[in-house]
Formats: structure tokens, sequence, C-alpha cells
């Protein structure tokens, strides 16, 4: 929190700085531009956070502003500042530099050049598209030597010979240059091939056509440009101690070194005959795109032809040897079965014997782990052995179960055979019970219910079902409608006076009983004389003597304290003030009203005012407070706060102030708008009924919350009492 305040004091001091700086020029200054917009997270959301505005020292006209910065806090997306001009600023190319801190953890910068505008504009038109660069400016004369520097000869020597080139001598007299022939020290150039040694370095020039005698033992190093050596350029003589190095294909124009320029063997002469070397190649030793001794049919000396698929026939590769890499195409490819002989040579295939995935011929086997069965018999079924390792025949025959019958025929043996007819159930019947046919009864509307044993159809019809409209069923009759009856009160026990049926008085769900009635009985919209204190009615022709003894009226009491008063234009306060940091009176003029207001300034320091007066003797001890108030600006909040002290009967009138109260309220997004604030439960310690109050507002600019760059006008405050008379 200290360093927070720190940094906010910094802040306060710059920017009192860079008012009174441009403030003594305030007559050549011109009105500063406001940038007002709403700004916007990536998600659409409202931006909340800070932005910290910077900008060097820039002249307009004769106004000159100094160099500074400023934060402008931003909540609910709201922006608003007012910045001077630079769009024609001095020096040209000036502009402010914007760093966003948003409260997302986004962190940019962007760079504005603002209008002169006499209404806000966006931030849309003051931002600039490119970083701009300012102008820099300085006098001749802030330049130590410019002039003579500037103005400064180099003196060249007489022409120099042909053959001859410039060289810097590094004297610091004229002249600082000297004409040389390249054979002095340190001269990397020589001409036409003069006194050259070994690895010096040739200039080929693209326009002469230089010959090279190597008259020197060693070889020479010539490093050139593509394409500079041509036919007409190079001419050798006596190659067989000549070594070229660093020329490539491309460094040779075509022709430049055919058969006539260069005699010997055209070879690598160190790797010549050597292990993975090169040897020369003659007339006959060529390699062509289709030899004649190549052919498709495999032979011994001969090279293998594709055939016209692209294919090597299988008899240029010896047994066990694949193509890695190719794939074998099973339709194309292989004919007929595979061979057994390929699977394990064929030792142990039979007629009984299968190929298991283990490679090798097995005889399946035969279990006898439940059945006892060591053979297979025909017509059986085959199971899985009780241990689950083997197959085996069942027991007894499959039966001809696969042949299509009736679900009740004689093929089930717990069924008796029938024929099916529409609307049939099938039941158990019978003391030996069989699934059978139930027939379906003739008559309409008859229901299956239970005898002692079995499921029969009703002999009646369910028409009673239902019939009983606002009685109760008196007699259920078998096989026909209930017989019905209304409730009497020969139906009902004997009960004592004063009680009715209902349900229970409290608690959950229970059957009825006769009981006495209870307040829980009685619907909420009926007062009983108990509630009458509490309960809301309306009192017509009604006499309330609150005098009465024993006669309380609870009520709530308005007290409005105006913070200003204004004769024509001149503002006075209706409040006391500190002898040091007061509110300042001040007057509205409009076009219809006059009003006088306390101006809370913006700055370093807390601003207030105070009132007196005694409590009621019937107060009951809650203050609510509502600050009426506006301002000019359009964005920012403004923390009020209001202190109480009380000074009973025979105590000494300067008491210290109980811990304020605080509320943190924002300003409308139009200018000079109307503001209520509100603080609900002012602390009102050490007060009591009939005491005298003293009631301080105040405004602290420096709180971290206060971001209201602008006065606060305060109309009034309105104080809601508790009373009981």
């Amino acid at each position: 929190m200290r360093s927070r305040f720190r940094i906010l004091l910094i802040g306060v001091f710059a920017c009192v700085c860079l008012c009174l700086a441009v403030r003594s020029a305030a007559a050549q200054c011109p009105s500063r531009t406001t940038v007002s917009d709403t700004l916007y997270n990536a998600d659409g959301s409202l931006a909340a956070g800070r932005v910290v505005i910077a900008w060097p020292t820039f002249l307009i006209g004769s106004c000159q502003v100094i160099a500074g910065q400023t934060t402008v806090t931003v909540s609910s997306g709201a922006f608003n500042v007012q910045l001077y001009p630079n769009l024609t600023a001095a020096p040209a190319g000036t502009s402010y530099r914007v760093t966003y801190y948003l409260k997302t953890g986004q962190i940019s910068t962007e760079y504005w050049v603002v209008p002169s505008s006499a209404t806000p504009v966006t931030l849309a038109s003051v931002r600039s598209a490119s970083v701009p660069v300012p102008t820099l400016m300085f006098s001749q004369s802030q330049v130590t030597g410019l002039f003579t520097a500037l103005t400064k000869k180099v003196e060249l020597p007489t022409p120099c010979l042909s053959g001859k080139f410039l060289r810097s001598n590094g004297a610091s007299g004229q002249p600082q240059v000297d004409c040389v022939d390249g054979t002095g020290g340190g001269s990397q150039h020589q001409v036409n091939g003069i006194s050259l040694t070994a690895n010096d370095p040739v200039n080929f020039q693209d326009t002469a056509t230089i010959a090279v005698s190597n008259p020197l033992a060693g070889a020479i190093q010539a490093s050139v440009k593509d394409g500079s050596i041509t036919a007409s350029k190079l001419s050798v003589s006596g190659p067989s101690a000549l070594q070229l190095s660093g020329i490539g294909d491309a460094n040779i124009a075509a022709g430049a070194l055919s058969p006539s320029r260069i005699s010997g063997t055209a070879e690598v002469q160190a790797n010549r005959g050597v292990a993975n070397g090169y040897a020369s190649l003659n007339a006959s030793a060529k390699v062509v795109q289709d030899p004649a001794s190549a052919q498709t049919a495999s032979a011994a000396n001969k090279i293998p032809l594709a055939d016209g698929s692209g294919k090597i026939s299988d008899g240029w590769l010896s047994a066990n040897v694949s193509l890695l890499g190719s794939a074998i195409d099973l339709a194309s490819e292989v004919a007929g079965n595979l061979p057994v002989s390929r699977l394990n040579g064929g030792t142990g295939a039979s007629a009984s014997t299968f190929w298991r995935g283990d490679g090798s011929w097995v005889t399946p086997g035969l279990s006898s782990g439940g059945t006892g069965q060591t053979v297979w018999t025909a017509g059986r079924c085959v199971r899985v052995n009780d241990l689950g390792t083997a197959f085996e025949s069942a027991a007894a025959d499959c039966g001809s179960g696969s042949s299509n019958h009736n679900l009740l025929s004689a093929t089930h043996p717990d069924t008796t055979a029938a024929s099916v007819a529409r609307g049939d159930i099938i039941t158990g019947i019978g003391a030996t019970p069989t699934w059978q046919r139930l027939a379906h009864p003739a008559a309409s509307d008859r229901y299956l219910k239970s005898n002692t044993n079995e499921v029969i159809w009703s002999s009646g019809a369910a028409s009673g079902t239902g019939a009983c409209t606002n009685q109760f069923v008196r007699t259920l009759n078998s096989d026909a409608a209930p017989t019905c009856a209304s409730v009497a009160g020969a139906d009902f026990a004997s009960q004592s006076a004063n009680v009715f049926l209902a349900g229970p008085s409290s608690g959950g769900a229970a059957a009825p009983s006769f009981r006495v009635i209870v307040d829980a009985d009685i619907p909420s919209a009926i007062t009983r004389d108990s509630e009458w204190p509490s309960a809301t009615a309306t009192l017509t022709n009604k006499t309330l003597d609150v005098e009465g003894t024993g006669n309380i009226l609870t009520t709530v009491s308005y007290i409005a304290l105006p913070a200003a008063a204004c004769q024509s234009t001149t503002a006075t306060l209706l409040w006391d003030t500190p002898t040091t940091n007061p509110a300042v009176a001040a007057c509205i003029t409009g076009t219809n009203t006059q009003k006088g207001v306390a101006d809370f300034a913006d700055g370093a320091s807390a601003l207030s005012m105070q009132i007196t007066f005694p409590l009621p003797r019937d107060w009951t001890g809650a203050v609510d407070v509502r600050l009426k108030w506006l301002t000019s600006a359009i964005a920012g909040s403004v923390v009020w706060q209001i202190a109480t002290a009380c000074v009973a009967d025979a105590e000494t009138d300067d008491p210290a102030f109980n811990a304020a109260s605080t509320l943190t309220d924002a300003a409308k997004a139009t200018a000079n708008q109307t503001n209520d604030a509100d603080i609900t439960g002012v602390t009102m310690t050490g007060c009591a009924a009939g005491e005298l109050l003293h009631l301080k507002v105040l405004r602290d600019p420096a709180h971290a919350s206060d971001t209201l760059a602008a006065t606060a006008r305060l109309i009034a405050v309105e104080l809601t009492l508790r009373r009981a008379q």
C-alpha cells in the first residue's frame, strides 16, 4: 500500500509540475483535445486496468509542453483523457506513447497523434499506423567542426601512368593517395601476370585477355567470378604442371577449355588408379541405356533385363531370397494352393492333422472332460469340455430342433399341443402344469384375474370401475360395478365440540383426525390479534396517541442539508470548513436555475467540511446518508467518506471522529448529470439520542479507488433517521 501511495504521489506531483509548466504559457497554448472511447477485451467483455501515456517535450506555436506522463484508470471499458494536440507540433513526428496494462494480463503499446478538436475524438482517430519518427533539429553551431569537415578537399596526385592504380598512403596532409604498380608491400594486385609468385591472386579483367605463362615454380591459384573466363580470354600452354583450383563448371564458359587449349590426360591425377578412384574411359568403355548383353532370361555373365511389365523373372534370384521393399500380388503372382511341402517341409501333414499357429502339424484332440465320450458320434453336438481346454462329443443327439415346428407342439415335452387363435394367451395350467392355450373370451370388457392357483378370465365386465363420482366406494363387487355412497354423519364416530377433521397440525403428511384449530391452520392473509404490532393495514379515521402510556410509533425522518447557497454570482458554504484543505463554495448558473455547490477538487489532499446539530431525543440508533453530487467528467470514480462524533450533556465539545464510512461512486457517462450515492449504516459509535452530532463529509482523491480526474461538486446531504415516538 505504501509503495502504491508513493507511486501515486509521484504521478500527482508530475501532473502538477506539468500543469504549472504549461499554465505559465496558458495564453499561448491551445485547448486540450478530449480522447474518449470504450475499451473491450478480445472476448468482447468490457476492459479494466490502466493506461500509461508518455510524451516528449514539444512546441505548439509558442506553447512549450514539457515531457511527462499520466496514468488513466479504465473501469467497465470507460476511457477518457485530455491531451494537447500534437498533430502540427514541432519537431514534426512527435507522438504520445500509450501502453495498456489490462487486468486480463494483456500489455500492448501504440502511438497517438492527437488533432485539435472542440469535440471528443475516438481512439481510432488518434492511433498511428506506424511509429512516428521525430525530426532531429539542431543548428550548425551545435556540431563542432561540421562546416570544416563538409568543405574539406581531398588532394589527388597527378594522373597515374598506364598499369598503375590509386592506394591510400595514410598521410595527414595532401596528397593522401599514391599511384602504385602492384609491386609494393602488401599489394594484392598484379597486372598482366608480371612478377607473379606462388599462390599470388590474379585479377582477371572482363575486358582483357590474360596470358598466364606460369613464370615461376609452383601452381597458380586463380580466383574468378562466374562466367568471367571465356574461350577468348584464356590461353594455356604447357599444362602438365598446371592445376586450377576453385574453378567449377559455372566458372568456365562453354569452349573455354577445349582439347586445343588443354593437352594431356583429362582426369584427376591424384586419384587415378586408386581404390574408389577414377579410371580412364576410352571409346569402347561406355555405359548405354540398353546394353546388348542384357536379357530377361537368367544366364551367367549377363545383365538382368526387366520384361514389358517392368518385372525381373524369378530365375535371377536364388532360393529364399526376397525383394526388399516389394509386395507379392496374391491375385496375379500366386496360382493354385500353397504346397504342403512349404509348411515345415510337410512333416506330420496328413488327412487327420491341421496346421497350427505354432508352426506344426497336429491332430485335433477329443476330450472326455464331462460327458465321458472318447469318440466322435454322428448326430451329436460338439461342446467345450468342463475344463474349457478342448472340444468333445455331446452325450446325446442334438435332436431335430433344427426343423420348423409349432410352439405348442409335441416337439416340446412341457407343452400341451393346441392350435393358436387370435387373442389367446399361454399360461401354466394343471396340477402337473404345462404351457397351455387360454382361449380369448367371447364377450367384451372381460379382464384377467387370478383364482387360487391360476389366471382366468372374469365372467363379468369391469365397467363399474371409477363410477363413484363425488362419492366413495361403499362395497366392492366381484365382476360388477362397485357400490357407491356419499359421506354421512353416521360414518364418523362422535366427537367433542369445536374440533374439525384435518391433517396433522405440524410435521409431515399423515391420516386426518378430529382436532382443535391452531394458528398454522389460519391462512397468512388473515391477521391475528397477536400479529397486529407487525401487521400492515390501512387505518381510516383512526387516532394514534403516541404519547399514551405504552404506545410506541416507529417512524423514519429525512433531514436534507444543502451544501451551499448562491446569491447572484456569490457562493457561500452552509457548512463549517477546516482551516486547511476545505471544500470550496461555487455557483452553477444554468439557463433556468442558479444553485450553490461545494467543490471537492482532485488533488493530493483530502478536502472536507462539517456541520453540527442535535440528534432527535427519540432517535433509535440507525443512520443512512445519501450524497447528491455531479461532475463534468464522464469517466472515473470518486471516494466519498462520512465521519461522525457525538457530545453528551456536560462533555467537552471537541470529540475525535469515528472511523469514516467510505463509498466509491462512478461518474455518469454524460457530463454534469446528478449522482445519488448512498451509505447504509453510518458508523455512530458513542452516539445516543439527544446528543450533539458532528457530521463531516470528505473526499479522498489520494485513495486508490478515487480515479475521478476532475472536481466532484456536492449539492446536498440527506440523512435518514429512525425514531420511536
